[in-house]
């Protein structure tokens, strides 16, 4: 189990490794705050949702799209490359999404 310090501990690194690659400061706060709203109300819609759900039901639910995260970023001239932001997820944020959220499969 994680506890919501790592999480804040990771998303913290994240954030400050994106604002090192030039990132815009207000555009990225505004980024993790969705994101981490976003996370919050799934998380506590799926803990509703498990509790009203049958343990088989949960078990099929592998191939539910809550199980993946989609990134999708808007074209810039000094772009980070997929590659490092795969790796920074795998890094950072990969543990923390599948055992708090069940996110499976980063895109």
């Amino acid at each position: 189990n994680t506890k919501r310090e790592d999480y804040i501990k990771m998303v913290s690194k994240f954030f400050q490794r994106c604002l090192k690659r030039n990132w815009p400061y207000k555009r990225l706060y505004r980024i993790f705050i969705d994101a981490n709203r976003k996370l919050v109300d799934s998380k506590s819609s799926q803990a509703t949702q498990n509790a009203t759900m049958s343990q088989e039901q949960h078990d099929n639910e592998g191939n539910n799209k809550r199980d993946r995260v989609f990134l999708k970023l808007k074209f810039h001239p000094n772009y980070i490359p997929r590659k490092k932001i795969r790796e920074l997820y795998e890094e950072e944020l990969e543990d923390v999404l599948r055992d708090q959220l069940g996110v499976n499969q980063f895109t």
